[in-house]
């Protein structure tokens, strides 16, 4: 028998990109994720395991043929359509960024005031289809993980 023993529990699950992969991929990450908190959690070790999710794009009607969208999303940001749409279906949190991750700029997340998103202790996931993207959030996050350990030492 298979067993898996994690070397550490994430706090949060970022997934960068909501098009193609990504809005495929949502829905079954929010069932995994309410089934792990409620049925693999009974001493309720873990209350919450946030998920964001990060795409400044907005839908659009060729979006539709390949992507998880409806008509009426059109014109709406990705980030806020599937992080409404599954949070509300499976009853968990999920808070949409509806920017593109560039340079330093800090990430804005929907309802959220101030909070240090250096992505320690977390899974990342990138449902990016641009090497440039992949490498640009990349650099993203090892800056902000220096950032982190210079404030901590």
């Amino acid at each position: 028998m298979f067993s898996y023993v994690p070397t550490f529990i994430p706090n949060s699950i970022y997934l960068i990109g909501a098009g193609g992969t990504g809005s495929r991929l949502i829905p079954m990450l929010a069932q995994l994720v309410r089934t792990c908190l409620r049925q693999f959690n009974p001493t309720g070790f873990a209350e919450v395991l946030s998920i964001y999710i990060i795409d400044g794009d907005k839908v659009e009607e060729k979006n539709l043929l390949r992507q998880n969208f409806i008509s009426k999303d059109v014109g709406k940001y990705k980030a806020s359509v599937l992080a409404s749409r599954y949070s509300n279906a499976f009853g968990i949190t999920i808070t949409p960024c509806n920017q593109f991750i560039k340079n330093s700029a800090p990430l804005v997340f929907e309802g959220i005031q101030t909070i240090r998103h250096d992505f320690q202790n977390s899974i990342v996931i990138l449902a990016l289809d641009s090497a440039d993207a992949r490498r640009e959030v990349l650099r993203y996050i090892l800056r902000a993980n220096s950032r982190y350990e210079r404030d901590v030492h």
